[in-house]
């Protein structure tokens, strides 16, 4: 027969027996009001808002919270941020990326959010076999929550939740002013900032506890979520490329399904934890050795890394709907008569592109070239496949050709740079060898 410790005895039954009452959580929480600027270092103001411009400064991100390991979810953000700009050239987001962080760390801190509630971590699960809006103990699905912070508000099925703004807090929510309205409205510090708190929800979907709604108020109660607080920077990988998905209920739901095969909890036993889809108890069986739980991050921390930058990818989505600004750095010449001549008939063609908010798809680039006569319409070709800035094309020598390049960015928008005109150099020499 398993043995808990006490505390984990009454821990878990006070998790299975308590029942949501938002008023008397406030109020527990209301005399620690004072103080609870001061848990992590941050003076008892909160950074303003500054229109366009990042804020002065941001709270350090790192310690941890009483239920959650911070750290680590500041260090899957860096990480997804990372990912994201290693394929995208988002000047915007290398700009905001500190917001971003700043409000995956801040979610679990208490009053530090659009509902001022005490204890926001209650709604950081998904039980995903209960349905989408099961989350623990009957509070609001983490899914739930994460589409009111995109939208002001507002949840899945279109409802207002009046609970975002009027509350009194210092950071009550506004209506309709959620990542994207905010981030229309050229508010984007705090458009940012809330991007992060929506991408904590999603890192929180890739540890088993929360697609299982397993409470783990104490420490050890989630073996895995405790190896991660000391392990988590052993797994550094980012991802080759960043998926695309076409809603945010998608993302949310294909990130879980993946995280719920796998147990929660400490042990065997009916109040030691719930069972994976594909696991069925059997990490729970063996109490979650050293080895599983390694085996189990090594699938679940470079998901973490792969579906935060697909939040932000998703985001983009949502409110870029300006191409990319492509121009050719070979060839230059904008006129037939102007047509510089190629050094040889193996032109090394190259583009330049820039897109200010999702950013230039670093291996999204294409050329196109076409013969060029005064007397024919151009009939264009695609030279060479799709990829980095430049390419290189095998011409006809001494014939001119039209040339020119294509770009998208993460949001999909696609830019066309003008055209510009070469004429093929002499074929290269091959020399040849002969035997003595």
């Amino acid at each position: 027969m398993l043995r808990r410790p006490p505390l984990l005895a009454a821990a878990s039954a006070f998790a299975l027996l308590c029942a949501p009452i938002q008023g008397a959580e406030d109020a527990f929480f209301s005399r620690l009001r004072s103080g609870v600027s001061d848990l992590r270092g941050r003076s008892s103001a909160d950074v303003p808002a500054v229109g366009n411009a990042r804020p002065a400064s941001y709270p350090k991100a790192g310690r941890d919270s009483l239920l959650h390991g911070q750290e680590t979810h500041t260090y899957i953000t860096r990480k997804g941020i990372e990912a994201y700009l290693k394929r995208y050239a988002s000047p915007e987001l290398a700009r905001y990326g500190e917001a971003v962080v700043s409000g995956s760390s801040r979610e679990d801190d208490p009053f530090d959010n659009p509902w001022n509630q005490g204890i926001p971590v209650l709604r950081h699960f998904w039980a995903l076999r209960g349905g989408k809006y099961c989350g623990m103990l009957g509070y609001d699905s983490s899914v739930n929550r994460a589409h009111k912070y995109f939208s002001g508000g507002y949840g899945m099925d279109g409802r207002f939740d009046s609970g975002w703004g009027g509350n009194g807090g210092k950071r009550a929510g506004k209506k309709g002013l959620g990542v994207i309205g905010l981030y229309r409205k050229d508010d984007k510090a705090n458009a940012f900032l809330y991007l992060g708190q929506a991408l904590h929800l999603l890192e929180d979907l890739t540890v088993p506890a929360h697609t299982h709604a397993w409470p783990h108020v104490v420490p050890d109660m989630d073996r895995y979520e405790e190896h991660l607080k000391t392990q988590y920077p052993r797994w550094s990988k980012l991802p080759e490329s960043i998926e695309s998905f076409a809603t945010l209920y998608d993302l949310f739901e294909n990130t879980g399904r993946i995280t719920e095969r796998y147990d929660a909890g400490f042990g065997p036993g009916p109040f030691a934890g719930v069972s994976g889809t594909v696991d069925r108890g059997s990490r729970r069986r063996k109490r979650f050795t050293k080895k599983d739980l390694d085996a189990e991050a090594d699938v679940l921390m470079p998901l973490a890394f792969a579906r935060a930058a697909a939040l932000i990818r998703f985001f983009y989505s949502q409110v870029d709907r300006t191409p990319p600004r492509v121009t050719l750095a070979f060839p230059i010449a904008t006129e037939a008569s102007s047509a510089a001549r190629a050094p040889s008939s193996r032109i090394r063609l190259k583009a330049e592109a820039r897109d200010e908010a999702s950013g230039v798809d670093r291996a999204g680039f294409s050329f196109e070239v076409a013969l060029w006569s005064p007397d024919a319409p151009l009939r264009w070709i695609r030279a060479g496949k799709t990829g980095g800035p430049s390419a290189l094309f095998e011409a006809a020598p001494g014939r001119m050709y039209a040339v020119r390049a294509r770009a998208v960015d993460a949001a999909g928008n696609r830019g066309v740079s003008n055209v510009g005109y070469v004429i093929a150099g002499p074929a290269p020499q091959v020399l040849a060898r002969f035997a003595d």
